[in-house]
């Protein structure tokens, strides 16, 4: 992975309001990226390419992320930020065994964690912020009721237009500062409206939008992926050692069938 910054200035003394990052090693994924700590295991042969895209504000960090191949990834958020995640329109996927789609979205508490398996040309957009600095945005306009904070891992659905909103924002935030990395590096202006439009865009996107009811379909898949996980987690424990299928069936405590359809 090699993290830069896009402009071909000298860099500056402080540190950079973006910084972008073209990843073709997914074991170095983390490296030099505290925002969030992640796992990424590739799933196919095909050389990778991603990118990912941090652009710090003035009270949230926009993350833009692609990628041209088949990946699981597990991610965990720090502690003191919460997170909002939109996908791009023809990413495809699925988050904790549920499908992603256009409509949906993501809000995670601080602390959260969760495992995503996105499909080549896949696009998401992240914005990170700590708590405090959403509800001192709502106090100062006296809209304190107009966002709740999550708990765990909610997942929203809206209007298809309202998650795309939230998404070409973001977007659209990484591309300029990707091209032009001084104009937020050397604004603080930028920097603020940079981040009050993206607190009223959530802010209008949430309100209209309700949270997911998980549909059956959604259930299984959902069920499939914490076996997977335990059979997995069972796999490894089990080291050099020889693993049989009645192992992982035990330890999963379904059947071979269930276990081959997950």
């Amino acid at each position: 992975m090699s993290p830069h910054s896009s402009s071909q200035n000298p860099q500056p003394a402080f540190s950079p309001a973006v910084t972008v990052y073209d990843i073709t090693d997914p074991t170095a994924t983390g490296d030099d990226f505290e925002l969030l700590d992640q796992d990424v295991v590739q799933l196919e042969g095909t050389p990778l390419l991603a990118r990912r895209v941090v652009v710090r504000l003035d009270g949230s960090i926009v993350v833009f992320h692609s990628s041209n191949v088949r990946l699981r990834v597990h991610t965990k958020v720090p502690a003191g930020l919460l997170v909002i995640t939109v996908w791009g329109p023809r990413s495809r996927g699925s988050l904790e065994g549920v499908a992603l789609h256009p409509a949906l979205m993501l809000a995670g508490e601080p602390g959260v964690e969760g495992e995503i398996v996105v499909e080549p040309g896949y696009e998401s957009v992240s914005f990170l912020f700590p708590p405090d600095a959403l509800i001192e945005h709502l106090s100062a306009r006296g809209r304190e009721d107009d966002f709740q904070l999550p708990s765990g891992i909610e997942l929203w659905r809206s209007e298809p237009a309202g998650a795309d909103r939230l998404f070409r924002l973001g977007k659209r935030v990484s591309e300029t500062a990707t091209r032009n990395p001084a104009l937020f590096d050397d604004s603080v202006e930028a920097r603020s409206a940079g981040n009050i439009e993206v607190f009223e865009t959530i802010l209008a996107v949430f309100g209209a939008g309700e949270e997911a009811g998980l549909t059956r379909r959604d259930s299984t898949r959902q069920s499939y992926s914490r076996i997977v996980k335990t059979a997995e987690a069972c796999a490894l424990d089990n080291g050099e050692q020889r693993t049989f299928v009645t192992e992982l069936c035990q330890a999963a405590n379904v059947s071979e069938r269930t276990l081959q359809s997950a």
